[in-house]
């Protein structure tokens, strides 16, 4: 912790168990972090825990609660559900007062998903995606991506009562698209486009 920060040595001392982001350099044995960017670990929590938090968490607020605004008696479907970005929106979608599916690849995952929160969960176990980017892998996910799209476009205009808002999770992105460089931390654009479809906000 930054001892120049007022306030930081009343907050936190030598011995105290704390999780924290750093801008650069976390795997170096000792770091420099303001005070603002540390948080007291609670007793049961283990350092491998504290470390993933800080990580997995923000992202999956960002989706559910900054992006889609998610609301008490929606139905949410977590794809990787028992990764550590899936478990988290599970644990957030919950304690927003959702009703969550999930997805995973084995039975122990699909436990790890239930103790998580989640209320039903498919074990997709032998139906993987061969993911080598070939040049006709490449393009197969490609196609993939526009037919699933298309079909749940088709999908929820036909449905009686279609959900409030739809993110397509294999096209989401947290910053604005540009093509004249690359986002990054310091100089991304937030943003990301919303598409509109018979009045329903569809974020992609």
């Amino acid at each position: 912790i930054d001892p120049a920060q007022d306030g930081a040595e009343e907050v936190f001392r030598v011995g105290d168990r704390i999780l924290a982001t750093v801008p650069y350099g976390a795997f170096a044995e000792q770091v420099v972090t303001p005070a603002r960017a540390a948080w007291r670990m609670p007793d049961g929590m283990t350092f491998e825990e504290g470390a993933a938090l800080p990580i997995v968490y923000p992202t999956s607020y960002a989706a559910l609660v900054l992006r889609a605004a998610i609301r008490p008696g929606e139905t949410l479907l977590v794809h990787a559900a028992a990764g550590g970005v899936g478990l988290a929106a599970v644990q957030l979608a919950k304690a927003a007062g959702a009703r969550v599916f999930g997805t995973v690849s084995n039975d122990g995952k699909a436990a790890l998903a239930k103790d998580a929160g989640a209320d039903a969960v498919i074990n997709l176990a032998g139906r993987s995606v061969n993911c080598r980017y070939t040049p006709a892998h490449r393009a197969e996910i490609l196609e993939s991506r526009v037919r699933s799209t298309r079909a749940v476009g088709q999908a929820i205009s036909r449905s009686a009562s279609p959900p409030r808002v739809w993110l397509q999770a294999s096209t989401a992105t947290i910053y604005a698209h540009r093509y004249d460089g690359a986002n990054d931390e310091r100089t991304g654009v937030l943003g990301g486009s919303v598409h509109r479809r018979r009045g329903h906000r569809l974020a992609v």
